[in-house]
């Protein structure tokens, strides 16, 4: 399968990349800079990277770069920076709180394929100060003790967020993503 990831400019993108390389898939790199996209043709999924990049100061400036999400029939991951985008492109607010960069417990809501192989709760590695309200037409699939939405998932496409790095939490890091990249089954054109 191939895979593109856009590299919003993450400190991470090295471990992304291997993580994803890691379970199989090909990878292509694109940096922010060369969005918008054209056309996702000849991809089977893609993940957008975590930035250090702060909505709350960028003021939404880039957010048109990432119009095509809503048009992709592609499975897509954001990853932290990349989770606030989908929300922020389906109708959330963004707030900013302190920097949280530890391993903290998530807890799973209902059934979906991303979360599948998890009980209840499992710890994930947060690196982040800016959280989402609930998109409009999202399912919430995850939250922490903190109360922030962790997972999400649009209620008819295959389009998801997580808040946390799954490149940075070890073996369930790569189960969500080795869930998402199930998800990524190559079409035939």
């Amino acid at each position: 399968m191939r895979i593109l990831i856009i590299n919003c400019g993450s400190r991470l993108i090295n471990e992304l990349s291997a993580a994803t390389t890691g379970l199989g898939a090909d990878i292509v790199l694109l940096p922010i800079t060369d969005l918008p996209l054209k056309s996702v043709k000849g991809f089977d999924g893609i993940i957008i990277s975590g930035s250090p990049l702060m909505w709350s100061e960028c003021k939404n400036q880039y957010l048109h770069k990432f119009d095509f999400i809503k048009k992709a029939k592609i499975p897509i991951l954001g990853v932290c920076f990349g989770h606030q985008t989908i929300g922020l492109l389906y109708g959330s607010k963004i707030k900013r709180e302190k920097l949280l960069k530890k391993k903290i417990f998530i807890n799973f809501h209902g059934k979906d394929i991303i979360i599948k192989g998890f009980s209840a709760k499992a710890r994930f590695m947060e690196y982040h100060q800016e959280y989402i309200s609930l998109p409009k037409g999202f399912v919430l699939l995850g939250t922490s003790g903190y109360g922030n939405i962790e997972i999400i998932k649009h209620h008819a496409k295959p389009i998801y967020g997580v808040q946390f790095h799954p490149e940075m939490s070890g073996k369930n890091g790569k189960k969500i993503l080795g869930n998402f990249l199930s998800l990524c089954k190559p079409r035939i054109i």
